[in-house]
């Protein structure tokens, strides 16, 4: 008796374990292929959710072993090692970490560099910078008087991936070599021949006026030329409008020119012009200021690089702020794969786009030069980015900003393909003429920065703002325009050598003193867009959405002064206190509100199903439950009988456990297609909700589904907006209205871990006091402002409804047929003419009218009670679509 009942305790803990079992620990030994411990410097470790599309948390290795904790018990994990930026080892997924887990990853490989010019002769003093795609350098050399550098060993590379090394002669001239592929365990000499001349031949200078060389009768020229250490080092007289240098280095040069009408008088300086020369080349020097109005825009653009979530996302919004504040026109440079899950960085963005005065520019794909990629990756890299702007911001770049600054002869027709009509690079990279006017491609390199790179600290070091000026100056009179080249490290704090998300004030006041210098000098702050002297007005960007009209095809918003809050992803054990605690405070608010459960992790929680039915059986709240489909998976990667079974399984789980029948889908990341569509439809499923990113079908139906996407996160009514004045529930208010003027309702889609408690910023399974407090102020705010909360499925009922337009002879018709003033057939009219104008949506196959139709008697009375006033709109639509459909009501 005593074994059967310890054996029945034991069974009994087995089968409750899980609910208490919240997390594991997995210990991650990184060893190379002779099996000792690698180095962690480097190694970073992508710990994915049960499948390799479910990125669940990035871990950069500080110690190897390294221990990985809170990882959720009721889940599988996929470890992938990247080391040095190559994807070196990926596990199979783990579901067991009572062991320390053993990757294996190849040995670093070993590279050395012999650095020659065109005609093989060594290039001594020259730097190496070898960086993976992402642009992180991991080795950095020079070469000694053979040209050659030391041996570096780094992570070998795979079938799909390289390095690329960056040659340098100094900041000015670089030649970036691709592919670099180094192999496990084995020493590789790479042998980089530039197209570089050890000496250049010849480079002819024409000084140009009116169109033609300058003749004796113009005067006397001479021309002075330094390099770029701003060390003189030839100067030559003009014969017949043209002179000649020979022997030169590669390198950066100034041509000074200089002017006087005859011999007894003084020369002045009459132009300048910058060039960097590879090559024999020949060089026109025109007079840029001999005609203002044609070849000098008086204007400055200033543009912010590198834009991308979380990247010191304080300074990148600090900078915003700035220009904003000036009324200062600014461009960004938007790294298409880095952006849009930073939801207040975008919205911030979205803000300022809704004046003329900031401009969206490419920044490519990834960061990585774009040289380094042939034809067919340079063309997808530019369209998949300018693709990503417009579905994020809803508008496609014309203006491109090449990472590095490097393009080749293949980028611009490629750019000019994909609608780029401005490239903005370095003056390091593009030389002169650039044109000012008439042209279909525009190219508008940067002279000046507020920070440069140091490429062997990779420290910002920020330039003194009397130089930048004079910068600019002298970009002004050379080429007629500048530009200012910024960057977020330029405006964070830093300490030890590492940048944090935090703004430098100082940088920021320098910022706003440079701008007021800039305009005091007489210059115009412009978008580079809008340098060329030809360009059209930026307009305010337009709003995605489309708004219900109105019988006379009126654009006028619909509103339903109505807020829906989504809990997005609620599942089995994970954050499962801050769930409940969620649920609670809607009960205790007396608020309505939706939740997404994901089918595959729920109904094995207690703490979870039990809140979720406690709130069910709550009469004094609606709270209506949305399918998010099986698993956290993007839905559009696969097809429709995957897509059908994951909603149709979680419709069957959610009306087993909860006796609710979902009428919402919260596809998974937001993302769906027509297929996600077709499934949806055929689960029965009336509600499409997304969010602005993904969808802007606001409203309206695809397959007979309304998509009422997300407009706010938690972030945009929790967190102070610097943008927005008063206190945090104040500017959720005024975000909320907002959202009716602009898109007739609002969503607010909460993430669980929003309101968790964090340790080393991964969430834990306790509350955050201070958001529910913070979400509490909201929800009183909305009552005291007389905004309706409700479910997500009222949403679009209520907007509908709004939305009808029905002649008051209609309702009188049906006053007087309830009276029995007139006969069915006036009624019936009354009736047809609302089919006819959209108002009565009947199916196909609907029984027509028949002359000896007779309608029921105890229609008369809805129809009475709708005159009165006694059923909505909305309602007397319905059945009367109802009963048309059943055949209750025949018309024709």
């Amino acid at each position: 008796m005593k074994l059967l009942l310890l054996l029945l305790i034991f069974s009994i803990g087995i089968a409750i374990l899980p609910a208490y079992a919240q997390s594991n620990s997995a210990v991650l030994q990184i060893k190379n292929f002779g099996f000792e411990m690698s180095d962690p410097y480097g190694i970073t470790v992508f710990v994915y959710q049960d499948t390799t599309t479910n990125l669940y948390r990035t871990i950069p290795l500080t110690e190897n072993p390294q221990t990985i904790s809170g990882l959720p018990s009721n889940h599988g994990y996929i470890f992938k090692v990247v080391k040095n930026g190559i994807d070196s080892a990926t596990t199979p997924l783990i579901k067991s970490f009572d062991s320390p887990i053993e990757i294996l990853i190849p040995n670093d490989g070993g590279m050395k560099f012999k650095i020659k010019y065109k005609d093989g002769s060594p290039i001594s003093g020259a730097k190496v910078v070898v960086k993976s795609l992402d642009n992180t350098a991991w080795v950095t050399a020079n070469t000694d008087s053979k040209g050659e550098t030391g041996r570096y060993w780094i992570q070998s590379t795979t079938s799909n991936s390289f390095y690329y090394a960056e040659v340098l002669i100094n900041d000015k001239v670089s030649y970036v070599y691709s592919p670099v592929k180094t192999q496990s365990g084995l020493p590789q000499d790479f042998n980089i021949v530039t197209p570089w001349p050890k000496l250049i031949d010849k480079v002819d200078v024409n000084i140009i006026k009116d169109n033609r060389k300058v003749g004796t009768y113009d005067g006397i020229y001479l021309v002075e030329l330094y390099d770029s250490k701003k060390t003189k080092i030839a100067q030559s007289n003009v014969n017949k409008g043209s002179t000649l240098f020979t022997l030169l280095p590669v390198d950066q040069y100034d041509f000074k020119v200089f002017h006087k009408q005859n011999q007894s008088s003084t020369f002045e300086l009459w132009s300048v012009h910058r060039a960097t020369l590879t090559a024999n080349a020949v060089i026109n020097i025109e007079q840029l200021s001999q005609s203002p109005s044609a070849k000098n825009c008086k204007c400055v653009a200033f543009r912010l690089d590198d834009v991308q979530d979380y990247f010191l996302s304080a300074s990148q919004k600090a900078v915003l702020q700035t220009f904003s504040t000036k009324s200062a026109p600014l461009t960004i440079g938007v790294i298409g794969g880095l952006i849009g899950a930073d939801n207040e960085l975008v919205n911030v963005i979205k803000n300022n786009l809704h004046n003329s005065r900031l401009e969206i520019a490419s920044h490519s794909w990834n960061n990585s030069p774009i040289t380094v990629f042939d034809n067919e990756k340079q063309q997808k890299i530019i369209k998949d980015t300018n693709q990503k702007i417009f579905d994020i911001f809803g508008i496609t770049p014309t203006v491109f900003i090449p990472p590095e600054n490097v393009f080749d002869k293949n980028t611009i027709p490629l750019l000019k393909s994909n609608g780029i009509t401005h490239l903005s690079s370095s003056f390091n990279y593009d030389s002169p003429p650039f044109q000012l006017s008439n042209s279909t491609f525009y190219r508008f390199p940067q002279a000046a920065q507020t920070a440069i790179l140091d490429s062997t600290s990779n420290l910002w070091i920020v330039e003194n703002r009397t130089k930048i000026l004079s910068d600019i100056e002298s970009s002004m009179l050379s080429n007629g325009f500048a530009v200012v080249m910024m960057h977020p490290p330029d405006f964070s704090q830093r300490e030890l050598g590492v940048y944090k998300n935090v703004v430098n004030q100082n940088s920021i006041k320098e910022l706003e003193l440079l701008i007021d210098q800039v305009r005091d000098a007489g210059y115009t702050i412009v978008p580079i867009g809008q340098i060329n002297l030809d360009a059209k007005p930026m307009l305010p960007k337009p709003m995605l959405s489309k708004p219900i009209s109105n019988e006379n095809n009126s654009t006028e918003i619909i509103s339903c002064n109505c807020v829906a809050i989504r809990i997005d992803n609620v599942q089995d054990f994970w954050l499962n206190q801050v769930q409940q605690e969620l649920l609670k405070t809607f009960e205790n608010k007396k608020t309505d509100v939706t939740i997404g459960i994901l089918g595959k992790f729920f109904g094995d929680d207690p703490i979870t199903v039990q809140a979720i039915n406690s709130t069910l059986n709550n009469k004094k709240i609606s709270l209506d439950v949305a399918n998010s489909g099986w698993e956290f998976i993007d839905h559009t990667k696969f097809g429709i009988e995957e897509q059908t079974s994951s909603i149709k399984k979680t419709n069957d789980k959610i009306n087993s456990l909860l006796k609710k029948k979902p009428s919402v889908f919260i596809p998974p990341l937001g993302s769906f297609n027509e297929n996600t569509l077709s499934a949806v439809n055929s689960s029965n499923l009336k509600l499409l909700s997304s969010n602005l990113q993904l969808d802007n079908l606001l409203h309206s139906g695809s397959k007979n589904i309304a998509h009422v996407p997300s407009t706010l996160s938690a972030s945009d009514i929790l967190s102070d907006d610097p943008f927005v004045s008063g206190s945090i529930k104040e500017q959720a208010i005024h975000k909320i209205n907002s959202n009716f003027e602009k898109y007739g309702y609002s969503v607010i889609s909460l993430q669980v871990p929003d309101f968790a408690l964090k340790e080393d910023q991964i969430s834990i399974n306790q509350i955050d006091a201070e958001k529910f407090s913070k979400l509490s102020q909201v929800l009183d705010a909305l009552k005291e402002n007389n905004i309706d909360v409700v479910t997500l499925n009222s949403v679009s009922r209520i907007l509908w409804e709004k939305s009808l337009d029905i002649p008051s002879w209609v309702k009188n018709n049906a006053g007087w047929w309830s009276e029995g003033t007139i006969d069915d057939n006036d009624f019936v009219g009354g009736i047809e003419y609302m089919i006819k104008t959209g108002i009565i949506k009947i199916p196909n196959t609907a029984p027509s009218s028949e002359s000896n139709s007779v309608i029921p008697s105890w229609v008369k009375n809805n129809a009475g009670w709708w005159s009165d006033g006694l059923v909505s709109d909305g309602e007397f639509v319905l059945g009367l679509e109802y009963l048309i459909k059943t055949g209750i009501i025949r018309v024709s």
